[in-house]
C-alpha cells in the first residue's frame, strides 16, 4: 500500500514538474516577445512625436482658419449694413428730388398749357 501511495505521489510530482518546465518555456516566450514588442516601440517612438506636433501644427492652423472665418463674417454683415443704410441715405433724397421735379414739371404745364 505504501508503494501505491509513493507511486502516486512520485507521479504528481513529475506531473507538476512537467507543468513548471511547460510554465517556465512560455514565460521566456512572452519575455522575449515583450522585448520585441519594447524594441518596436522605441522605433516609432520618434514617428509618434512626429505625429503629435504635426497634429498640433493642424490644430493651430484650423483655430487660425476659424479665427480668419469668424473675421470675414463680422466684415461681411458691417459691409451688409452699411451698404443697406447708403442706400437707404442715397435713395430716400433722390426719390424726393425726382417726385418734386416731377410735380413743377406738371404745375408748369398746368400753368401754360398742354403745349
Amino acid at each position: 500500500m505504501i508503494w501505491v501511495a509513493v507511486g502516486v505521489l512520485t507521479f504528481c510530482v513529475l506531473i507538476c514538474l512537467v507543468l513548471l518546465a511547460v510554465l517556465v518555456r512560455r514565460i521566456g516566450d512572452l519575455t522575449q516577445r515583450l522585448a520585441q514588442a519594447e524594441d518596436r516601440l522605441v522605433e516609432f517612438g520618434p514617428l509618434l512625436a512626429d505625429t503629435r506636433s504635426a497634429l498640433r501644427k493642424a490644430e493651430s492652423r484650423t483655430m487660425r482658419a476659424d479665427d480668419l472665418v469668424s473675421t470675414a463674417t463680422s466684415l461681411t454683415n458691417r459691409a451688409d449694413a452699411a451698404s443697406k443704410f447708403a442706400y437707404s441715405v442715397a435713395t430716400n433724397p433722390i426719390v424726393r428730388v425726382l417726385a418734386f421735379s416731377r410735380g413743377v414739371q406738371r404745375g408748369l404745364k398746368s400753368l401754360f398749357g398742354k403745349a
